[in-house]
């Protein structure tokens, strides 16, 4: 769960001791990713590629999205090339 808290910055300091005794706004935000385990990238990066590779099997795919699906794989294969050396 991640909570934001939102608070007014006060223009001079009287305003600021009255903000002190102001409620302070609490909002929660759900989201679904933050549930989910974090995986390393020497995980996710061959996963990632193997879902790009099997779009860019899709024959019915246009020009422009085959370009940009053989521009991702191309990045993911540097990014996995990199983090072996290092």
């Amino acid at each position: 769960m991640v909570l934001l808290v939102s608070t007014s910055v006060p223009s001079n300091s009287v305003d600021a001791f009255t903000d002190l005794a102001s409620p302070i706004t609490v909002t929660e935000m759900i989201s679904s990713y933050l549930d989910r385990p974090i995986l390393p990238l020497a995980v996710t990066l061959p996963m990632l590629l193997q879902n790009v590779e099997a779009e860019l099997a899709n024959e019915k795919l246009d020009v422009a999205e085959k370009q940009r699906l053989h521009q991702r794989c191309e990045l993911i294969r540097r990014l996995l090339a990199s983090s072996r050396v290092t």
